[in-house]
């Protein structure tokens, strides 16, 4: 297919009353180009793969064990408690004044014993105890009960993840299917969807980090731009 100048570079040189009829430019029926077509590809893998990851560990935070036991992340219930205080309260816990709110946590019996989650940033837990408040609010159970809302969070941080992983690597690498592979490879390591299903805040650090590398990179490779 010619570009316009193209076009109207051969128009000028056979005039308008020349032999040929003159050059329609994107008119219908015209198959797209071999690049179009591998650019639409890769567009729908990537768009596949973010869906595909969120939907996997969507599946895993429906299935799996919650409130404690032998199939169940040990710190899960201690990390739930945060998010559970805040939507029952609309407040973050006072460390040692509550009735209502263990300081610590413990991995069994004989310990080890760590210090209660409410110590670290509580972005996530503010998320999750908004979806708790939305279920509760739509089916009025127990906040004690609302595991799977509050894991809403780490399963909607993983598109997240994917969606700044996919930026990153168009970035670092030019080869279309290196780059489809190592988005594959980055969105399904089993850790990454283990921590999409449960409730911990290292979900949203995921994708918080996610986002900071392609942004550092971004700024690495064009500097700053007034």
């Amino acid at each position: 297919m010619l570009t316009p100048q193209q076009a109207g570079q051969e128009r000028a040189e056979r005039g308008w009353l020349g032999a040929g009829p003159p050059v329609i430019i994107g008119r219908p029926g015209v198959r797209p180009s071999l690049r179009v077509r591998a650019l639409n590809a890769e567009a729908f893998l990537v768009a596949a793969v973010i869906v595909a990851s969120t939907l996997v560990a969507l599946l895993w935070a429906a299935v799996h064990p919650f409130g404690g036991g032998p199939d169940t992340p040990p710190d899960e219930p201690a990390q739930f408690e945060v998010a559970r205080f805040i939507a029952e309260h609309d407040r973050f816990p006072v460390f040692d004044k509550e009735t209502d709110f263990d300081r610590t946590f413990c991995y069994g019996a004989a310990g080890p014993c760590y210090t209660t989650y409410a110590t670290r940033p509580g972005s996530s837990s503010v998320i999750s105890a908004g979806f708790m408040k939305l279920q509760h609010a739509v089916t009025g159970a127990p906040y004690t009960t609302l595991g799977n809302a509050a894991r809403l969070t780490s399963v909607l941080s993983i598109p997240i993840y994917v969606f700044f992983l996919w930026m990153t690597i168009q970035l670092l690498l030019s080869e279309r299917l290196v780059r489809i592979t190592a988005l594959m490879l980055g969105s399904f390591i089993p850790q990454v969807t283990f921590i999409g299903s449960i409730v911990t805040d290292h979900a949203i650090s995921l994708a918080a980090g996610a986002a900071v590398t392609y942004l550092s990179l971004r700024l690495l490779r064009d500097g700053f731009r007034g």
